[in-house]
């Protein structure tokens, strides 16, 4: 388990917290810390995507290109 830190919420969040905590019967501080995790790991997927994005556009390739460029890598990487 973690440290224990103070964190302040606006009240309207606490009160959706406390709301989601009981209605899956855990704690308030396991509901804010499923929250947290959640909320961290689509922040990173958002990056991921959109740096993945970018890349896209400055490689040149169009989506058509995708399908074949991803069998094009298989046909390459096939018994490593």
């Amino acid at each position: 388990m973690g440290t224990d830190k103070n964190v302040q919420l606006a009240d309207d969040v606490l009160a959706l917290l406390k709301q989601r905590a009981a209605a899956e019967g855990m704690s308030i501080d396991e509901a804010a810390t499923e929250a947290v995790r959640i909320g961290l790991e689509e922040r990173r997927w958002r990056q991921l995507l959109s740096a993945g994005s970018k890349y896209g556009r400055e490689s040149g390739y169009t989506d058509a290109d995708v399908e074949s460029l991803i069998q094009s890598f298989r046909i390459e990487n096939r018994g490593r």
